[in-house]
């Protein structure tokens, strides 16, 4: 058979295909969940009709088989009035937090975002459509349809996908073993840490390293070469969050902890259902009767729909609903966390920040905040001032929403500013709309002549440059550029007065937030005495806490990078204070 002949572009690379990105077509596939089947012939789980993610002309051939059910949740009419429906299915989201949040591990509170619904489309067998909506009459839960449906699906993907493979007895010896064997990884880097030679002992000497595979073990004898084994794998670790071997290894096991609240992961979903069902009114419990028969067996269907099994197969209701019952019984729920009140000296802070940052927070700390907080108080050893942290945190990411996109997206565009605001944006658009300049002057500081550009070369060098800098730096033509006042309202809403000019360099947030902290930290977290550069320490905190609060706009730059700008804002706020040098127009 002759081999297909690939379609090539000019340059000689593969045309996987090309054209604008179809955005609407990957919302909807990520909004939109396959149910799944056990596969007894193979012992896992497949997608019904095998239809896997943005296979579009599959997915248009199978809405003609009639066996096919797309069944869209929260589904609102096409014309107003519309107040009914979102109040209704608002509701239902805040039912779905209020319950699930854990069991589910809803990250939104972690990452500092509003939490919204997982799937908005279903596929899956009208056969099984039907059997589901049967239930649901059934048990009088036709009112939250939508959430049910919905329920189930993430239930049944957090199965399907990472819940059913550690519940094999192998992976559980992974868990279990974790802690122990981080242990000797951590005794196996000490031995040959060469900090020996400095207490007047000789280090142990490597003779081997030995690689036990199934049909042979590998043993490396030369010391040196086995030796480098040892330090590749310290200096690996070193590059992990914490940025210390140590601390990174002696969390090893905590990776596994998730894994141990996934073996949990059916009690806590019974746990869960059983509040929203109660809680909810949808099932009436009391003191003498708390797990009346009915709803545990409507619990037991959900549980089952979504592939997790309750007992043997062929086990009978009854022993179903005793199986949930214990459930319910033998396992605690542990609330999550979402916010906690944590107060803090505001005085205190308010004397290296100023009032413009610390108002941002009130005592009421939020998840995301004070995850950062731990975070940078285990990696920095900076327990002591955990909850300052916290604040400094939540402030500077409310603040930096409210001073952000001042020049280059599309949000901004259409507001009138002062005349050479204009005159800026009018630049930055010609670039992002790859127009070309034709002509640029300006003028130098202490030189009244005016020069002007006009051939291609130099103006495609400023181009280039300036593009490059948009695109790597793009907090520097987003972030506080224009001079302007910020104040919080008491309905937690926020005010902003704009003036009629740019604010100087270094009279900027970035420059003055990274002074302030800078000195913060030097007072408050003072170098050890034999720390020698403690500014790559305070400058590697300060990286952190912008990057974790989003004033980046993203979060995939090297730490490296982070810091550099910020020693750079650090220098800028440090110097007597100057204007623009140097006048473009």
């Amino acid at each position: 058979m002759a081999k297909e002949e690939r379609k090539r572009k000019a340059n000689g690379d593969v045309d996987f295909g090309s054209g604008p990105f179809d955005w609407k077509g990957f919302q909807w596939w990520r909004y939109t969940y396959v149910f799944h089947y056990l596969d007894p012939a193979f012992g896992y789980y497949r997608p019904y009709f095998n239809l896997n993610s943005h296979e579009d002309e599959k997915l248009n051939n199978l809405r003609q088989d009639p066996n096919f059910a797309e069944v869209e949740l929260y589904r609102s009419p096409d014309q107003p009035p519309y107040d009914f429906y979102i109040s209704y299915h608002n509701g239902m989201l805040r039912m779905l937090i209020d319950h699930f949040k854990e069991v589910f591990e809803e990250r939104a509170f972690l990452e500092g975002h509003v939490p919204t619904n997982t799937f908005f489309t279903l596929i899956l067998p009208k056969p099984l459509h039907h059997q589901l909506l049967n239930f649901i009459n059934d048990f009088q839960l036709l009112s939250i349809r939508g959430l049910i449906l919905e329920i189930i699906a993430i239930a049944q993907r957090k199965y399907v996908e990472s819940v059913s493979f550690w519940e094999r007895p192998e992976q559980q010896r992974i868990i279990t073993t974790a802690g122990r064997e981080a242990a000797q990884a951590i005794k196996l880097i000490d031995k040959i840490d060469d900090k020996a030679w400095l207490r007047g002992q000789r280090p142990a000497e490597l003779l081997h390293v030995s690689f036990a595979f199934q049909d042979e073990t590998i043993k490396i004898s030369h010391p040196w070469l086995a030796k480098e084994f040892i330090e590749s794998f310290k200096d690996q670790y070193d590059k992990f969050a914490y940025k210390n071997w140590r601390l990174d290894l002696e969390r090893y096991p905590e990776r596994f902890r998730e894994n141990e609240i996934k073996a949990q992961f059916k009690y806590r979903l019974a746990k869960s259902l059983y509040n929203l069902l109660t809680k909810e009114g949808f099932f009436e419990v009391s003191d003498t009767a708390p797990y009346p028969n009915d709803l545990m067996l409507c619990i037991a269907r959900i549980i089952e729909f979504a592939l997790i099994p309750v007992g043997d197969f062929d086990e009978t209701d009854d022993v179903k609903r005793r199986h949930i019952r214990n459930w319910l019984r033998r396992n605690e729920f542990e609330e999550g966390i979402t916010y906690i009140d944590l107060p803090v000296d505001t005085d205190k802070l308010g004397r290296y920040f100023g009032d413009d940052l610390i108002k941002w927070s009130d005592d009421t700390k939020r998840a995301d905040a004070i995850s950062l907080a731990l975070f940078l108080a285990k990696r920095f050893n900076l327990e002591h001032i955990t909850v300052e942290l916290a604040h400094i945190a939540q402030s500077l990411r409310r603040l930096t929403s409210a001073q952000g996109f001042q020049l280059l997206s599309d949000s901004r565009r259409g507001q009138s500013r002062f005349p050479e605001y204009n005159s800026l944006r009018k630049l930055i658009e010609t670039l992002q709309e790859k127009r070309q300049l034709t002509s640029l002057s300006f003028r130098v500081e202490g030189d009244e002549r005016q020069y002007q550009l006009e051939e291609r070369l130099p103006l495609y060098l400023i181009e280039s440059a300036l593009k490059d800098y948009m695109e790597t730096h793009k907090e520097e033509f987003e972030n506080d550029i224009v001079k302007s006042t910020y104040n919080t309202l008491p309905d937690g809403g926020y005010q902003i007065q704009h003036h009629d000019r740019f604010n100087f360099p270094e009279e900027r947030f970035s420059v003055r937030f990274t002074t302030a902290f800078y000195q913060y930290l030097l007072e408050q977290a003072p170098p050890a005495d034999d720390e020698y550069m403690p500014s790559s320490r305070y400058y590697a905190i300060i990286a952190v806490m912008l990057q974790r609060t989003w004033f980046f706009y993203q979060q995939w730059d090297d730490e490296r990078i982070i810091v550099e700008k910020v020693k750079r804002w650090h220098k800028s706020g440090t110097q007597p204070s100057t204007e623009q040098a140097t006048e473009v127009q």
